[in-house]
């Protein structure tokens, strides 16, 4: 039988996130690994990616030149910027 719990759904997703970037079962999906892995995943928009981004600025552990970086090479500087700026608003 399938777990269709939200919790269930948010575990698979964050496997199928972390197998995206070639974590293995048991390794940890840090926040800047996480946030690194939604930019590189087909599905996820900029809209998407912003709300990633927003959820995150508190968090001290992510290593925001890797996040950004990856955004970046996903889709562009401009990207970037509009992500930026669609996370920080209230």
């Amino acid at each position: 039988m399938t777990d269709w719990t939200p919790e269930a759904i948010a575990r698979d997703m964050r496997n199928a996130l972390a197998h995206s970037i070639g974590l293995r079962d048991g390794d940890a999906m840090t926040p800047t690994l996480y946030l690194i892995a939604l930019s590189r995943h087909d599905a996820i928009t900029r809209d998407d990616m912003a709300i990633a981004y927003g959820r995150s600025l508190s968090d001290p552990n992510v290593d925001w030149p890797a996040v950004n970086r990856a955004i970046v090479q996903r889709w562009s500087l401009s990207a970037l910027k509009y992500i930026k700026r669609e996370a920080w608003k209230p």
